[in-house]
């Protein structure tokens, strides 16, 4: 595809369209170029990247996600301009230690200073580091260095007035004084770059000592003792690291061998310089390892899954993927599957993984409860594998395409079986993808719910989607040009569906157009807008109606003021009406054909399904529609008239039919029930007007088998 629709939805009244192409993004607002240009920005994904983005979106910022990019997010910094920004992970997520999984006695050794920020080298015992390595995260773990003198010691102490020294804190610690003793002592915290602060004060008069335990969750934190003035000289105390190892953390910035790679250090490392471990792990993202495939949010927390993993970040603090035991930690979940991940959604209370097999759950195990680290449950349920497209959450069900690309599948909890199933939703319609497989999906919620899809033949086709209504229906709409994506953004009254569309233009093969349905539903004839690549002019009345350039050279179908004129072939761009008009639309016509399945029904002497019968006349229930014919083959049609007065017109808008017409239909004696409807041509050329069928109401004459 050359380009992908993605909508960017801040609100239900306020969207934008983002057109996603080789390098670039442009953005569309209220059927425009935002602020006239598109407010373009950079990217980084080329064409053949395009169908594997998949997003989510909080408020002003989306999250992008490909398995080759680093994850992105994309902003909306003011009303009209946006920014991609690469987003930085410091706090993992990682992959199992290496020790405990593989008997492999590799070690790493960091040389240099330990501190913060601090850039130094990061040597293999074996090799390892490759270019794809630039930018990933390395954590290590150490023995704490037996000095007290050193921050990375196990403890520090104090007496009397004096203050202690400092000390890396991660995980759990105790603060105790001794002696008896009277005054005042603060336990002081410094976390990174941040000025120091009063973390704890305790107050003595000569009738207590202090054992205090803590938990410190966050990296580069470093704690001492500070007795305020006027401490009496019998006070002591110790602040004591309760893990004997120090976890460090340090980024990958360029590699010097498969052995040696620069590196600077995002946690304090443990230790000493140049101590080897062999307790490392290698962080889960990177050139490498590959990126998240997916994205999606659950309990506050941003969830990224790729091949078997499912990382969620901690609560609040979608960029902090450092695990613990405690309910707001980030902890990490591994499919017991050779199956990889293709997409994560929610639905319910539950996280669902859908895999190349079946999908998997992963939820609370206490009912009423938030997932947490260690009260959660992953199970695999029954279903189809899926393709690598996103699905699309609709009430409570997630709809996504099958593995091979041939059927949309309903993911949700079916309350007679008391469990999550997949089902096949195209079940009645599997001719559409007999010669094409899926591409994309979408979903319009206004007027009616409505998945939108693609083919990679260029097709588009709809599907009705209203489970509580129990109404599943498919259709195709064929045009000139190849469909390659499309979208749809809320807007007032009607959900706007915007398409990426390959056309011959001016002699030039595939080129790529934006476009933008018309609302489907009217209120005044004048803005029936059924043509395709079509041009809309709204202005003062006017014969000569420009803007069709891309249209050069095609007959299209044209509606002025209402009323059908006769196609014309668009030349210099433009079309010449022979009466002025101020609301125009032409564009390139298209045929719209309903075509009933055969009318079987059980009556006391059995299914009439392979009876011979004759249906000699219809009754059509028409809303809002200009003209129909009726045949029983397309060569074999007629115009049916919608203003004889012996017809009732219920509809509100002028020049419109709403009501029921009796038609002759002359299909001779047949077992197929051969029945056709389309809307009325001019020269040749189907109008560009508005046609919708209620029902159809046979009357029947059985002849025999």
């Amino acid at each position: 595809m050359a380009a992908r629709m993605i909508p960017f939805k801040f609100s239900s009244t306020i969207a934008y369209q983002c057109e996603f192409g080789e390098f670039y993004a442009v953005f569309y607002f209220d059927g425009e170029l935002l602020n006239g240009t598109g407010a373009a920005i950079v990217t980084p994904y080329l064409e053949a990247d395009l169908p594997q983005l998949q997003i989510e979106q909080v408020g002003d910022t989306m999250w992008i996600v490909h398995p080759d990019y680093k994850q992105r997010k994309l902003t909306r910094t003011s009303v009209f301009t946006f920014s991609l920004d690469v987003i930085t992970f410091t706090k993992g997520p990682f992959l199992v230690r290496n020790d405990l999984v593989n008997d492999d006695a590799v070690t790493m050794k960091y040389t240099g200073a330990l501190t913060l920020d601090s850039v130094g080298t990061l040597i293999s015992s074996t090799a390892i580091f490759a270019s794809g390595h630039v930018g990933a995260l390395f954590q290590l773990t150490h023995a704490r260095n037996a000095d007290d003198a050193v921050p990375n010691g196990p403890k520090v102490s104090t007496t009397g007035a004096s203050a202690s020294s400092l000390i890396n804190i991660k995980g759990n610690f105790t603060f105790n004084t001794h002696g008896t003793w009277t005054g005042t002592v603060q336990l002081m915290r410094t976390e990174g770059d941040n000025a120091e602060e009063v973390f704890r004060t305790f107050i003595a008069n000569g009738d207590r000592n202090i054992q205090y335990t803590g938990t410190e969750s966050q990296y580069n934190t470093q704690y001492r003792i500070l007795p305020v003035a006027g401490m009496s000289a019998a006070f002591g105390a110790d602040i004591t690291a309760n893990s004997s190892t120090s976890v460090g953390i340090v980024r990958i910035d360029s590699i010097t061998s498969t052995t040696e790679a620069v590196c600077t250090v995002l946690a304090f490392i443990g230790g000493t310089s140049a101590d080897t471990t062999l307790r490392w792990a290698e962080g889960a993202w990177s050139g490498v390892q590959g990126y998240p495939r997916s994205v999606t949010f659950f309990n506050d927390r941003c969830v990224f899954a790729a091949r078997r993993y499912g990382w969620q970040s901690r609560t609040s603090d979608y960029e902090n993927f450092d695990t613990g035991k405690k309910a707001d930690d980030a902890f990490t979940v591994i499919l017991a599957t050779g199956n990889e991940i293709m997409w994560v959604d929610t639905v319910d209370k539950t996280i669902v993984f859908g895999t190349t097999g079946a999908p998997w759950t992963l939820q609370s195990n206490k009912v009423g409860t938030v997932l947490t680290p260690t009260n959660f449950t992953l199970d695999e349920q029954s279903g189809f594998g899926s393709a690598d497209i996103q699905g699309l959450k609709i009430d409570n069900a997630i709809i996504y395409v099958d593995t091979v690309q041939k059927k949309l599948m309903e993911y949700g909890f079916n309350a007679d079986q008391q469990k999550y199933v997949s089902n096949e939703i195209t079940v009645l319609a599997e001719h559409m993808t007999a010669t094409s497989t899926i591409t994309w999906l979408a979903h319009q919620k206004n007027p009616e719910s409505i998945i939108w899809f693609g083919m990679t033949d260029g097709t588009l086709h709809s599907f009705t989607y209203q489970r509580d209504q129990n109404v599943l229906a498919y259709a195709p709409h064929p045009t000139t040009g190849d469909v390659r994506s499309g979208s749809v953004i809320p807007s007032p009254g009607e959900d706007e569906i915007w398409l990426s569309v390959e056309r011959d233009i001016g002699g030039n093969t595939d080129v790529n157009t934006i476009e933008r349905m018309f609302p489907r539903r009217l209120t005044d004839l004048d803005d029936a807008h059924f043509v395709d690549a079509g041009v809309f002019y709204d202005g003062v009345p006017a014969t000569t109606i420009s803007g069709g350039g891309h249209l050069e050279g095609d007959t299209v179908a044209i509606l002025a003021d209402g009323q059908v004129i006769t196609p014309q072939v668009v030349a210099g761009g433009q079309i010449t009406l022979a009466t002025a008009a101020s609301k125009v639309h032409y564009g390139i016509p298209f045929t719209p054909f309903l075509k009933p399945m055969r009318l079987d029904n059980e009556t006391s002497r059995g299914s009439s399904h392979g009876t011979i019968k004759n249906i000699p006349e219809l009754v059509l229930s028409l809303l809002d529609s200009k003209s129909v014919r009726v045949g029983d083959l397309e060569a074999n049609m007629y115009d049916v008239p919608l203003d004889t007065p012996e017809l009732v017109n219920n509809g509100e808008i002028d020049g419109l039919f709403t009501g029921d017409v009796a038609v002759h239909h002359d299909g001779g004696f047949s077992i197929e029930d051969s029945i056709l409807i389309s809307s009325s041509q001019t020269s040749g050329v189907t109008d560009p007007t508005p046609l919708t069928v209620r029902a159809i109401v046979a009357r029947i004459d059985e002849v025999g088998r």
